[in-house]
């Protein structure tokens, strides 16, 4: 008997468990009745609604700290960092609080209280503006910008005015909470100097029919000034010229005085193998086509002398100069018939000038619409030298360039020679699409006086009218004007070696004052032409107009004609 109950009991116990109780019921889903949004001014109600896929009276998508949490990512992914995001839920209605971040107090370290007043008012970021990194690092960017290199972002050192002591202060930009406040803290470190080494000096050809072989080192430094960004600026160079058994070389400086426009005050002095041509195509272009097919391209001579000069910056996009130099022009003769190719051609004869002393002052103007380079800059130091007084060759960026320089020789300063000479060159590069560039330069110079051979204006050829062979007219005045239309085939015209491009260009000028009255003898000189650029290999492809096809001229460049 008790065996049978044994066996009833484990009868009804697995009956009982081959019918398993029936699950609880599921707990209803989250409905939206109500969505408050508080504490938020980026976004409205209706956004918040739209980028969560929110609807009232509808189930929620999620959980209410998910929500929270999705509202908080769309803040960051816009720049607003350190936004931060809470939920509640109750009844149906959801509150989304939001701390945005606002900024209450700003601090820079590394700078003294003045610095500190000055650069805040800059910034364009004040107390009550509500923290975006994306923001705040453009305008830190525009200040550090501003300091020429000064200043940098980064860990102030503990000798720097303005670091709190014994405390470790951050090295990149932040927003500090401090007791509910919400401080930007902005680090800033100072630089005392700049270098910068060179192979080559930027002012000579590195190999030519007069120097063979010339290679140069170079050594540019920046001393910083941290209060008013009046930068000094060291540079000098040493080269020697091998065909000639001659070394080479320059030294100067240059330091910008007052705060707001900036006058440069500056020296060198120098023995360099110098040309007037330089206007006509880059130094890697002339040492190339010598180097590589015994073509020269530049008359050259020899400079040996000293200059001083100064500088008035009114504002980022023009500037007005005067100097004073007091040279020795040398003739050179050719010093080297080698070339990679070529072996059986010769240089063209280098003109021989006469020695002389040209003493002179130079004065000039400059206008861009693209700002012009700050203060401890070599290309600003190179262009307040004035090796070209033709003007500096920027790039082909949509903008406006204005140049104007007067050289006076002897008349009080002293000298062999006596002459005056000006020169007006003027570019415009005005994009008509995204892709299309239509240049234009007009180029103009008169003189009085007997000119040196070596100031004389000459047209034809590589940088002029193409065309013509080099140099192919010459007198005391000249009108020169080019006109270039680009098509960019790979994408939006930045500046002059973006990808892959077709030109078509016309240039036509004449030698003579630019003020010569009608018929006069001087001819005017035309060619016209295509090419196709890729970077900033270009191959002109150009004509005389009165011979084409026969006058065929084709030109290997590495920078735009002008």
């Amino acid at each position: 008997m008790t065996w049978a109950l044994v066996v009833l009991s484990l009868t009804v116990s697995s009956g009982a468990a081959q019918n398993p109780q029936p699950p609880a019921a599921a707990q209803p889903a989250q409905s939206l009745q109500e969505l408050r949004l508080e504490g938020a001014s980026i976004f409205t109600q209706d956004d918040v609604l739209w980028l969560l896929k929110l609807r009232e009276g509808a189930p929620l998508p999620a959980p209410p700290d998910e929500i929270a949490k999705s509202l908080q990512e769309r803040y960051q992914r816009d720049g607003y960092s350190e936004a931060r995001v809470t939920a509640a839920y109750e009844d149906g209605r959801l509150t989304l609080t939001v701390d945005e971040g606002r900024i209450d107090a700003i601090e820079i370290l590394g700078v003294t209280p003045e610095q500190a007043a000055r650069f805040l008012e800059r910034l364009q970021i004040k107390p009550g503006d509500i923290y975006n990194k994306r923001a705040v690092g453009h305008a830190a960017g525009r200040l550090t910008a501003e300091s020429e290199g000064a200043f940098e972002i980064g860990q102030p050192r503990a000798s720097q005015p303005g670091s709190p002591e014994g405390e470790k202060t951050p090295d990149e930009i932040i927003l500090e909470r401090r007791g509910g406040r919400n401080v930007l803290v902005i680090p800033l470190l100072e630089k005392t100097h700049r270098f910068n080494t060179s192979l080559g000096s930027g002012r000579e050809d590195i190999y030519t029919s007069v120097d063979g072989f010339g290679p140069a080192i170079g050594l540019g430094a920046t001393i910083f000034d941290h209060s008013r960004f009046n930068h000094t600026y060291v540079n000098g160079y040493v080269s020697y010229k091998f065909s000639r058994d001659d070394p080479s070389y320059s030294a100067g400086f240059e330091r910008p005085i007052f705060g707001g426009p900036r006058l440069f005050l500056g020296a060198e002095v120098h023995d360099i193998t110098a040309s007037d041509d330089l206007w006509r195509l880059s130094p890697e272009e002339a040492s190339l086509v010598a180097l590589g097919f015994k073509n020269s391209f530049r008359d050259y001579y020899r400079r040996r002398g000293q200059q001083i000069f100064g500088v008035f910056r009114m504002g980022a996009n023009n500037e007005l100069s005067a100097m004073a130099r007091w040279d020795r022009h040398e003739p050179l003769e050719n010093a080297t018939d080698f070339s990679i190719f070529r072996d059986d051609a010769t240089f063209r004869p280098n003109p021989q000038i006469q020695d002389q002393h040209v003493n002179a002052l130079v004065f000039g103007y400059t206008f861009d619409t693209r700002p012009l380079t700050a203060a401890g800059r070599d290309a600003t130091y190179v262009r307040h030298l004035k090796d070209s007084l033709f003007g500096t060759s920027p790039v082909q960026s949509p903008g406006l360039r204005l140049e104007w320089t007067s050289e006076v020789a002897g008349h009080g300063m002293g000298g062999d020679a006596e002459f005056d000479r000006h020169i007006l060159n003027a570019r415009g590069y005005l994009p008509l699409g995204p892709r299309t560039l239509l240049s234009g330069r007009g180029l103009f110079g008169f003189s009085n006086g007997t000119l040196p051979i070596e100031r004389r204006f000459a047209l034809g050829g590589i940088g002029s009218v193409r065309g013509y062979s080099f140099k192919e007219w010459s007198g005391t005045g000249m009108t020169l004007m080019n006109v270039e239309y680009l098509v960019n085939l790979t994408g939006p015209v930045l500046h002059d070696n973006d990808g892959l491009s077709v030109y078509g260009f016309y240039d036509a000028g004449r030698v003579g004052s630019s003020f010569e009255k009608p018929g006069s003898s001087s001819p005017w000189l035309q060619g016209v032409g295509f090419g196709v650029g890729l970077g900033s290999l270009r191959i002109d492809f150009g004509y005389r107009t009165e011979a084409i096809p026969r006058s065929l001229q084709v030109l290997v460049r590495f920078s735009p004609t002008f």
